[in-house]
């Protein structure tokens, strides 16, 4: 069983890899450079990761992880390697437009969590309108592994969020809230619409494809 779902981040070849090992030099652009995500290692020495576009930031260094099993894969890992790729595809569609494109550049970066061993792969894609990510943590057929997320999503100081929570439902009224008027724990159901500060644009964050 493996676990793993893609998180987007969505807004209206860079590349650098570095070597092997506990230090983070990593980032893709997406096929025009519009989007720019890099991986970064934070002072508590956690996973982390930063968006750009068109060289404005759209999240600030914030942490990227999984927890398994109790266990946060994201704290105290080490780069094994990486492997890029692009994709670019069209299918039909049914919506504003009839035919879709799937454009976009792609790493995987096989990690390893330094105390207990545990190998997992961070796939991360750059899109010229947003960027995905996802986490696959390999194990046993019968195996059964509890999986829950450490990632957070850092907005640049003065957006403004439209979300709504989620208790007892998935469907609510929205809420507009300065991102500095959001509360610690306060619960947003995907998506979360947000407009960047210096009409540097609009962003959602949602998630696809729960595995």
């Amino acid at each position: 069983m493996a676990l793993g779902r893609w998180l987007a981040i969505v807004t209206a070849c860079w590349l650098a890899a570095g070597a092997a090992g506990s230090t983070y030099n990593f980032g893709i652009s997406s096929p025009r450079g519009r989007v720019q995500f890099r991986l970064t290692r934070l002072d508590d020495g956690r996973l982390g990761y930063a968006v750009t576009l068109r060289g404005r930031s759209v999240i600030e260094p914030s942490p990227l992880g999984i927890l398994v099993d109790g266990v946060n894969l994201s704290h105290g890992v080490q780069v094994d390697a990486t492997e890029t790729y692009r994709v670019r595809e069209t299918y039909p569609w049914y919506g504003v437009h009839s035919l879709a494109l799937n454009h976009c550049q792609g790493a995987r970066v096989q990690l390893r969590h330094e105390s207990s061993g545990q190998a997992w792969t961070l796939e991360a894609r750059a899109y010229d309108d947003g960027i995905a990510f996802r986490f696959v943590v390999p194990g046993a057929k019968d195996q059964v592994r509890v999986p829950d997320e450490a990632t957070a999503f850092r907005l640049p100081s003065g957006s403004v969020v439209w979300f709504h929570d989620f208790e007892g439902h998935y469907e609510g009224v929205h809420k507009r809230k300065a991102i500095e008027e959001v509360a610690a724990g306060e619960w947003a159901a995907p998506p979360v619409t947000f407009q960047l500060p210096h009409g540097a644009g609009y962003g959602s964050i949602t998630e696809a494809a729960l595995l």
